[in-house]
């Protein structure tokens, strides 16, 4: 495959994560009143596995779904570089709540979330770009 197909490749992987996470995160918002309660289970299905896939990143490890970059917690490091173990410790305890049944998200969490989906748009304009330049 060329450097444009696997950056594209790459690109779309990332776009579908970002995508999937943005709408997760709509839904989380409007709360279990607003959305049914399949709506609000898959959201936070998609929660767990983008969590699990940047857990598995800073782990050393390999994502499972959706194939996330180390690019993407290397955004997410820069933007917490004060408090990086707390908040991935952070990310690791809210990821084993979204285990348990019922639960509902704080405040920070939210924010954590959506910091998690500037950091995957970030990542999507850098391999946007990186394919414009290798185009050319």
């Amino acid at each position: 495959m060329s450097d444009v197909g696997l950056l594209a490749t790459q690109l779309a992987n990332t776009a579908k994560c970002g995508e999937d996470l943005d709408q997760a995160l709509l839904s989380l918002k409007k709360g279990r009143t607003s959305v049914t309660a399949s709506v609000y289970t898959q959201a936070t299905e998609v929660t767990k596995i983008v969590l699990s896939d940047l857990l598995a990143i800073i782990d050393g490890k390999l994502p499972h779904q959706y194939q996330l970059r180390e690019e993407t917690t290397e955004i997410l490091r820069e933007m917490h570089r004060i408090d990086w173990q707390e908040f991935s410790d952070k990310l690791s305890a809210m990821r084993l709540q979204l285990d348990k049944p019922d639960q509902t998200l704080r405040l920070e969490q939210m924010q954590y979330l959506e910091d998690i989906a500037r950091a995957i748009d970030t990542e999507c304009s850098m391999l946007f770009q990186r394919m414009q330049g290798r185009h050319r």
